[in-house]
């Protein structure tokens, strides 16, 4: 990819589900659910409902395609690892207050 900075969350999760070579013993991480049938598509962003960094935004509205470099563009409003993770962890507080 491009730019490690920046990635979709699907993209993350397909990374970390791929067995490694190296085996270290770190266990592999799943992507939760199961895929959405295409005529059965949930509001918003279309990973959301599969997603470990999803907000309340992500489940109503979708996101804008976003052009990362000349050949990726992702879907996502948290496309920044860090934002994504703060993003997620701030609603989450919020939520249980």
């Amino acid at each position: 990819f491009t730019n490690p900075e920046l990635s979709h969350p699907y993209t993350e999760g397909l990374m970390t589900s791929i067995p490694r070579l190296d085996n270290d013993g770190t266990k592999l991480e799943p992507i939760p659910g199961v895929v959405p049938h295409p005529l059965a598509l949930p509001k918003g962003c279309k990973f959301a409902p599969r997603c470990k960094y999803a907000t309340a935004r992500c489940q109503e509205e979708e996101p804008e395609l976003l052009e990362v470099s000349d050949n990726q563009r992702i879907r996502c409003f948290y496309p920044s690892k860090e934002v994504r993770t703060s993003a997620g962890h701030q609603e989450k507080t919020n939520n249980n207050n």
